[in-house]
Order: C-alpha cells, then structure tokens, then sequence
C-alpha cells in the first residue's frame, strides 16, 4: 500500500512482481484522478497477463502431478 517511489532500488523491481501494485495503482487512478482511460488499460493489461501466466503455470504443474 506504500507508494513504489519511497522503496530503495532494488525492492522497486521486485514490486512489479506483486499483481497487488498494479491493483493499488489502478483503484488510486481510479479513485482520486477519475480514471484516465491509458492507465486503466495499462494496468489491467498487467493484471491479465499475470494472471494468465500464473494460470498457465498452475496447469502445467497440475498435469505433472497428473500424468
């Protein structure tokens, strides 16, 4: 819930692993700035494609145990 900018460096990019980043910026737009359209897509874009990732590794590790 920190804003990514008080973080050192390296925890910077480590943060951008956490889909909870992107969902805390994406309700701060939302929520204060009234929701520019370009951010919105940004983020839910990064949402989604974490999330397909995730789901992909899930079913693949789930048909090993399987097969």
């Amino acid at each position: 819930m920190y804003p990514i900018d008080n973080l050192p460096m390296i925890l910077k990019f480590v943060s951008w692993a956490n889909p909870l980043i992107y969902y805390t910026i994406l309700l701060r737009n939302i929520m204060l700035k009234g929701g520019d359209p370009f951010v919105v897509v940004t983020y839910t874009a990064a949402l989604f494609l974490i999330a397909v990732f995730c789901v992909g590794l899930a079913f693949k590790k789930f048909k090993l145990h399987l097969g």
